[in-house]
């Protein structure tokens, strides 16, 4: 009996991933640029700027994100580094 529940549980939490792949949520990130956007030439160099990168290379550089979600990215503005008054 507990063979029958178990295989019926799998089959249904199949079925739920299937039907769940074919309708992935459609998720559009604005991106602003600023810190998360900012790059550096390596870990040890103090060339960092923020707001160099577009959200297209962010959204690349997780490509786990497509398998949860129809993402695409909007860039709306492109903030930079901000200098202090």
């Amino acid at each position: 009996m507990k063979f029958k529940k178990l295989a019926l549980a799998a089959m249904l939490g199949g079925l739920f991933v299937t039907a769940n792949a074919a309708e992935l949520p459609n998720i559009t990130i604005l991106a602003t640029g600023g810190t998360i956007a900012g790059s550096q030439q390596n870990a040890n160099s103090s060339t960092y700027q923020a707001g160099q990168l577009n959200i297209e290379t962010l959204i690349e550089a997780v490509p786990e994100m497509k398998t949860l979600a129809n993402i695409k990215g909007e860039q709306i503005v492109k903030i930079g580094p901000l200098k202090p008054c």
